[in-house]
């Protein structure tokens, strides 16, 4: 039986929205992340504030800092600040990217219009403990829910 991606809500800078978007981010590192493939909302902090967009990662690659830092430097070319962002951890995560969807945004002031006690995520938060957000964010800002 297959299982269904968990849909999570994951904050991401701007700056590396975009970056999946033109194609050179071909991974998110992060320090610890789901094992599983997942369908990511993606949520641009200050000064955005805004949820921009729907990732689709594969399963992640989870390894020692040193080896996520030389996926990090065979990608992006920047291992060091992957090895320093992982500094002190056992391990580390190199989530693949796999496709990404905008959606129009939606910014922190109509999230909480909506979901009054909205907490944006410090990293992520998975969607599937907040049924009436996932039902909204599908809903409402999704055109093609196919694939998703």
């Amino acid at each position: 039986m297959k299982t269904k991606k968990p849909f999570i809500l994951l904050s991401l800078d701007k700056l590396y929205f975009e970056e999946i978007k033109s194609g050179t981010k071909k991974y998110e590192f992060r320090k610890k992340y789901l094992n599983v493939p997942s369908t990511a909302f993606i949520y641009c902090p200050s000064p955005d504030q805004k949820i921009r967009g729907v990732v689709q990662f594969d399963t992640p690659i989870i390894g020692s800092p040193e080896e996520i830092s030389l996926i990090s430097q065979e990608s992006t070319g920047e291992g060091d600040l992957t090895a320093e962002y992982l500094k002190g951890k056992k391990q580390g995560y190199a989530i693949p990217v796999m496709g990404w969807e905008e959606i129009t945004p939606l910014s922190l002031h109509e999230l909480r219009f909506h979901f009054p006690n909205f907490v944006p995520p410090q990293s992520y938060y998975r969607l599937d403990h907040k049924p009436d957000l996932l039902e909204f964010l599908l809903s409402s800002r999704i055109v093609e829910h196919e694939g998703i």
